[in-house]
């Protein structure tokens, strides 16, 4: 993960933004005396707070540790599925 101050974030800030348009872009972490930050894309963001959506709801946790858990031969393939 990049890391960079308050100030060097602030004089790259469009450059930064600019790199966030391309896919899997790694966060960029910031520092500052008054605490650190991370620059991530929108995209990586709400597909992590997703991600945290969907293991907080035990129903689904519990779902997906079986589906997981379920054996290869037990499972439709994906062409009879679409």
């Amino acid at each position: 993960m990049e890391i960079l101050t308050a100030t060097s974030a602030r004089k790259q800030l469009f450059q930064l933004l600019s790199n966030f348009h391309k896919k899997y872009t790694e966060p960029v972490k910031i520092t500052s005396l008054g605490g650190d930050a991370i620059l991530m894309s929108d995209e990586e963001y709400n597909g992590m707070i997703e991600t945290i959506n969907v293991l907080q709801n035990k129903y689904l946790a519990k779902k997906i540790i079986n589906g997981i858990n379920e054996p290869l031969e037990n499972c439709i393939p994906m062409d009879e599925v679409f």
